[in-house]
């Protein structure tokens, strides 16, 4: 088996895996090549609460590469953010269309947005070329469907991602059942 394209990166829970587990975890454990944090909301007006990017911080997490990840859909927003982790140092970014809360949702953001391919195709063409950040998103099968995936990778395409992150679930199963 050819390992050299192997990654294993620590996905992001809401609550958990925030700097001081990551920097727990690579004190004391070994194999996990980069963490995605759990998702940063953007805040209308393009407003920033340094408490909300601090876990982010690259003196903070020297231990273990970490990718910063967005939840958002006002692309004004979402350029406010991505343009001062970028200051910051954070070259890649994730933007999170995978949350399944429903009070996220309903706000079409995360799994929400999933629905709507027109508006992901809207808010990429408006957000990719104001940004020096690489982008990854991390989706589901849909928000309702496993057949809205369909509709949403010709739109994932069209873009240069950096990549896509795929939980094999729709929203509306949350973390339970099968794909």
């Amino acid at each position: 088996m050819n390992t050299k394209n192997i990654m294993i990166i620590l996905a992001p829970l809401q609550g958990f895996t925030d700097v001081t587990y990551r920097n727990v975890w690579a004190t004391h454990f070994s194999g996990i090549d980069e963490a995605i944090a759990p998702f940063i909301s953007t805040m209308g007006q393009q407003r920033l609460k340094p408490t909300r990017i601090k876990d982010v911080a690259p003196e903070h997490n020297q231990q273990l590469s970490v990718i910063p990840q967005i939840l958002g859909n006002v692309s004004a927003d979402f350029i406010f953010l991505a343009r001062h982790l970028y200051e910051m140092g954070h070259k890649r970014i994730n933007w999170n269309l995978g949350c399944p809360h429903s009070k996220i949702a309903k706000k079409t953001r995360g799994s929400g947005l999933l629905m709507y391919p027109e508006k992901i195709d809207a808010f990429l063409n408006a957000v990719l070329p104001e940004i020096s950040n690489t982008l990854s998103v991390k989706i589901r099968l849909g928000r309702k469907s496993k057949d809205e995936i369909f509709k949403l990778l010709p739109v994932l395409d069209k873009y240069p991602l950096d990549e896509i992150i795929l939980h094999p679930r729709t929203g509306i199963q949350m973390y339970e059942g099968t794909s």
